[in-house]
């Protein structure tokens, strides 16, 4: 084996992020495989990084973060001695490699990542943090602006289409919601949003439609955001990542 080689460790986040930052047939060679590590889950099988530029940009965003974070203190020098913050960097290498994300999906699922393994968090937030990931692995752009739409409603963040108009937060008419939720994004799609609104209520991210008829939505005082959908949220949206 390549001297190189040897000296990639899982555990050693110095060397990754350094590694993270080389041409991408060394990247492809790591995620392929040629990584020393004692168990044989952590190695990923990816030989079609190397003719994936797209995945290449993220894996070098993610080992340049790293390596600034460690030099402002923002993550310990040791973070991989544990297991939870190795499985936090396993699930998103593996989420860059499976999904090829777009940027709005990476920069919400990379934030979760560094506050799950940040040594600012306290042993709760590192935790949901690592949980909030795992949801957000399974959203698309769509919704994470829908998510985010919401949200900013909630918090009196509004659009330039939704400055001068009265919005009631306990409106319950689910058209209403969805037209908002549309001026918000910007397109003013109303059936765009709708697509998404199934997923997100299966993930209890937003309450769901109530009546006979689905007219009417379930209202959480959040402008329908549930106290998931909420939370995840500010976990993204609030960071300091």
């Amino acid at each position: 084996m390549n001297k190189d080689h040897e000296l990639i460790r899982i555990d050693d986040p110095k060397s990754l992020g350094e590694f993270l930052q080389q041409p991408a047939i060394k990247l492809g060679e790591f995620i392929t495989g040629i990584l020393v590590s004692e168990s044989k889950d952590w190695k990923l099988s990816a030989g079609h990084l190397v003719q994936a530029s797209i995945k290449w940009k993220l894996f070098s965003q993610l080992g340049k973060e790293i390596n600034n974070y460690i030099e402002k203190g923002k993550i310990k020098d040791n973070f991989l001695n544990t297991d939870q913050n190795k499985q936090s960097l396993s699930d998103i290498l593996k989420y860059i490699d499976e999904n090829s994300p777009n940027e709005d999906c990476f920069e919400a699922t990379k934030s979760l990542f560094f506050r799950s393994v940040s040594c600012e968090s306290t042993q709760d937030e590192q935790i949901i943090s690592y949980q909030f990931m795992q949801i957000c692995k399974q959203l698309q752009s769509s919704e994470l602006l829908i998510l985010k739409a919401a949200y900013d409603i909630n918090c009196g963040r509004l659009s330039d289409k939704l400055k001068s108009i009265k919005i009631d937060p306990n409106d319950a008419n689910a058209q209403n919601w969805l037209m908002m939720i549309s001026k918000q994004v910007g397109h003013e799609i109303s059936s765009l949003i709708e697509v998404n609104e199934d997923k997100l209520v299966k993930l209890k991210l937003i309450g769901p439609r109530i009546h006979s008829d689905l007219s009417g939505i379930r209202t959480t005082k959040k402008y329908r955001l549930t106290d998931l959908g909420y939370k995840l949220c500010e976990y993204i949206y609030e960071s300091n990542f």
